[in-house]
């Protein structure tokens, strides 16, 4: 006798809840409606069903995740979050589908898509976000981020989307870009209510991202062109991807056991960028900005249909000085910070969350008149706090005066551009040895025109910290005619993950530094003796209770050691 068909609902659970979970979410969705028992897999009480159909899709774990601030994430909620998730995918290939009391909802879970992600744990680790990867796919063609938006709100969110996502297909065409420049140029956007920034027009110091995805629509083409031309002069290499402005960079750069809350430096602020800024040609920006037309009068974008814009880029070392305490955010102090460029100070400023817990950046800088600054700056950081995305904003002048220049810039972290060096010096006060080794070496790589190399120096003790290097470095070092300014710091944990190399003046520095805490073996430096770049592997001798023949003596070894060190690791001298 040959039996009745199998029925489905006679499959083990086991086997049915498999198949459930392999399929599609919408069609479970669907499925849920077809029995009780189907119901029953899909709606029980746990949370266990829809953590596994969650996982089961092409997203990063949440648990693995950190928010745009760094923070782990905790109460997942498995079930509420995937059904966003797949609602929104729905609205985006089917806008009509969507709700008129959804539209804030759908943009606010794209955003947690990308605002929500593993971080990386160096500078130089190639992106794993499977949630990035899936965002690229599902807005590439850009028809979703163009939506035309029915309030302020969406507004906001969908330019926020917009500016992280990057460029899409659409924003290549020529209409798209004269708007854009046409807002960037305008300075009528820019006020002492929005200090003068990307900021809300209202005083509130909220971020205005529909400012900020014109700066990054301007900005990042500047970047495309450039990359363009390069590749038509035949160089075979540049400093960096097409486009750095893109989601592709925007996981957090967390090293391992580094705790933001405990940081000082929990935006990595400190270390070498790439600071790059355009601006349109000055009569035409004045043109543009007719004094005489009236507020309530549009401006006439004609002018961009023709208009070139200058592209320039420095290298930049910042440097934190000190941290205060943000009483609205006690864990992310504010972070004052200078900026060094050829041993020289140019800029100061600061970095600190905004009201709606934006990284804020603003600087001043320029030797004007009397030293006074010339130039000033207010920028928000791109992607998730240390991302490789960097920092995105407008520049203009002190005085802000009606004809004065504005433009965008931006600040792209130095590990996008491979052939840079950083590299630190200890000694034991950082007052002597260390201070005079960095100074030589920055000198002997100039001489070289090596340009894209950073160096820093620190001491294993703390009894100098804040201290000027010993008068006697500061003499033999003018004799030389080798530039120094340096104040003495005490070696932190951090650097072990922010230098390449960290160099020993002698065996018992060498210790200490092996023996520090922050040390690991994920560390990233390589931690040797600085005498090891020559055949003879000698320390440099401590001259702090000798005369002036013992820091000439120490002079003569760093300039022996900084030659060896290039040769072997950046290439011999030709």
């Amino acid at each position: 006798m040959v039996s009745s068909a199998v029925r489905i609902n006679d499959l083990p659970a086991e086997v049915l809840e498999h198949i459930l979970l392999i399929s599609d979410p919408f069609d479970v969705a669907r499925a849920s409606q077809v029995c009780r028992l189907f119901r029953g897999l899909v709606y029980a009480d746990d949370e266990h069903f829809w953590r596994a159909l969650y996982l089961a899709q092409p997203f990063d774990d949440p648990r693995e995740a950190v928010t745009y601030l760094g923070n782990h994430r905790t109460g997942i909620k498995w079930r509420e979050e995937l059904q966003r998730i797949i609602r929104a995918r729905t609205v985006v290939h089917n806008v009509t589908v969507c709700r008129p009391e959804e539209r804030c909802q759908v943009l606010r879970t794209l955003l947690d898509m990308v605002t929500n992600i593993p971080p990386l744990p160096f500078p130089e680790s190639e992106p794993t976000s499977h949630n990035v990867l899936w965002m690229q796919t599902l807005l590439q063609d850009g028809a979703f981020l163009d939506l035309e938006s029915q309030s302020h709100e969406e507004r906001q969110l969908r330019a926020r989307l917009h500016t992280w996502f990057g460029l899409t297909d659409r924003d290549g065409l020529a209409a798209k870009r004269i708007d854009s420049r046409a807002y960037v140029y305008s300075q009528r956007n820019y006020r002492s209510l929005n200090s003068f920034g990307p900021y809300a027009l209202d005083g509130s110091g909220l971020v205005n991202w529909e400012h900020m995805q014109k700066l990054a629509h301007v900005f990042a083409r500047n970047l495309v062109e450039r990359e363009e031309e390069e590749e038509e002069e035949g160089e075979e290499e540049v400093a960096f991807e097409v486009c750095s402005l893109s989601l592709a960079f925007c996981q957090a750069v967390i090293p391992p056991g580094l705790d933001l809350d405990r940081e000082s430096d929990w935006a990595g602020v400190e270390g070498l960028w790439r600071i790059s800024y355009c601006f349109m040609d000055h009569r035409e920006l004045l043109i543009y900005n007719d004094l005489n037309s009236p507020e309530d009068v549009p401006l006439d974008h004609a002018i961009f249909e023709d208009a070139k814009e200058t592209f320039s880029s420095i290298n930049l070392f910042i440097r934190v000085i000190n941290v205060e305490q943000d009483p609205d955010h006690p864990t992310r102090p504010k972070i004052n910070y200078v900026g060094e460029m050829d041993g020289n100070f140019s800029i100061v400023g600061y970095v600190k969350l905004t009201p709606d817990n934006q990284i804020r950046w603003h600087f001043v800088a320029g030797n004007g008149d009397q030293g006074r600054a010339v130039w000033c700056g207010e920028a928000i950081s791109m992607g998730n706090v240390r991302s490789r995305y960097g920092v995105l904003g407008a520049w203009s002048t002190t005085l802000h005066d009606p004809q004065d220049p504005i433009g965008a810039h931006d600040c792209g972290e130095r590990l996008l551009q491979r052939l840079i060096y950083d590299l630190l010096i200890v000694c034991l006060g950082n007052i002597c040895r260390s201070p005079m080794g960095e100074a030589v070496l920055r000198n002997e790589a100039l001489k070289r025109g090596i340009t894209d190399i950073h160096v820093d120096s620190a001491g294993t003790a703390s009894a100098h910290v804040g201290d000027d290097p010993d008068e006697r470095t500061i003499t033999v070092c003018s004799t030389n005619d080798v530039p120094i300014s340096h104040s003495a710091r005490q070696v932190r944990a951090r650097d072990f993950s922010s230098f390449d190399y960290i160099l020993a003046a002698d065996a018992s520095n060498l210790r200490s530094l092996e023996r520090h805490p922050g040390r690991s073996e994920e560390s990233k430096a390589a931690v040797k003796l600085w005498g090891s770049y020559l055949p003879d592997n000698k320390p440099i001798q401590d001259p702090y209770y000798g005369g002036l023949g013992g820091f000439t003596k120490c002079y003569e070894q760093c300039v022996k050691l900084s030659n060896a060190f290039l040769d072997e690791v950046v290439g011999k001298k030709d």
